[in-house]
């Protein structure tokens, strides 16, 4: 049997998008007919072979506010093994209902948003509009595309700050879900997506919810919080890199997408210096927080 921790003792708001309804301790937000008409307003209910229009799909229209954004018309889909819903087809990833991690429900309904292709912050992203000190878990996972063997999580935050988390190894056909905490440090808008393999999004809780049995890749719960907005600037441009905004002492590590420490320095002023092509993850840690960059040089 799984288990479940929360930091309160309290009905946890959940929105399953296969429409599976949780048992004690949990307020369930979503029903078939209520993802039927969010997603398929006007097709009979239960059919299947569908894919999803263009557009901005609202969830939920309160705080926290939740939506799905595409911009690419008859791709992205709904799979799910929950035949009372309009759907592309009963594809339950990640692995059959009954194995998989995050069911605990009385349908064991799985499945939600499949994202057919990569995402960035204006395709292909779950929206969240939270307020300051919201705390939100999205259970989500990862698709391989075109054989890549890593792949990272990306949140923007409201001031366009892009956080990226990983990479994380994965290989076609594993669907290893992961439980993603957000802690708004401010109010406004956060888009969660991947931008190298593809993103199947199953639930959003309205709380922090940690649980046993979630397949993780690395073997840890992957975790934003308390998104911190470090005011020291790093970019690439060309076969450069510029660290710029510097206003005390920081410290700067840069990573191969593999995980490997290629680069570390301190430094107190701007500077810029050439770096050998390629992508690479850089961390950004100075007395305001820490904050991970992604990288691409030519």
């Amino acid at each position: 049997m799984l288990s479940f921790t929360t930091a309160l003792e309290a009905q946890i708001k959940v929105w399953d998008l296969a429409g599976e309804q949780l048992g004690a301790g949990y307020t369930n937000m979503l029903t078939t007919n209520d993802l039927n008409d969010i997603f398929h307003n006007g097709i009979t209910y239960g059919n299947s072979g569908l894919s999803m229009a263009a557009g901005t799909f609202v969830i939920n229209s309160s705080e926290p506010g939740i939506s799905y954004v595409t911009t690419s018309a008859n791709q992205d889909r709904i799979r799910t093994n929950n035949t009372t819903q309009t759907r592309y087809d009963e594809s339950a990833v990640p692995g059959p209902a009954a194995e998989a991690p995050y069911t605990n429900g009385t349908t064991n309904y799985v499945g939600g948003i499949y994202a057919n292709g990569t995402g960035n912050h204006g395709r292909r992203h779950l929206l969240l509009d939270l307020v300051s000190g919201d705390k939100i878990t999205v259970i989500m996972s990862l698709q391989s595309t075109g054989g890549a063997t890593e792949g990272t999580f990306t949140v923007r935050d409201p001031l366009d700050v892009d956080v990226v988390y990983g990479p994380y190894d994965t290989t076609p056909d594993y669907y290893g879900a992961y439980a993603i905490h957000i802690e708004a440090a401010t109010t406004g808008a956060y888009k969660l997506y991947t931008t190298e393999n593809k993103a199947k999004f199953y639930r959003v809780y309205d709380d922090y919810v940690t649980m046993t049995g979630i397949p993780d890749i690395n073997g840890e719960a992957l975790s934003v919080k308390n998104m911190s907005h470090v005011t020291t600037d790093l970019h690439a441009a060309g076969d450069r890199v510029y660290v710029s905004n510097v206003k005390s002492n920081t410290e700067i590590k840069i990573y191969s997408i593999t995980g490997v420490l290629v680069k570390a320095f301190k430094t107190n002023i701007d500077t810029d210096f050439s770096f050998k092509s390629g992508l690479y993850i850089a961390t950004v840690k100075t007395f305001e927080g820490q904050k991970s960059i992604k990288l691409l040089l030519n």
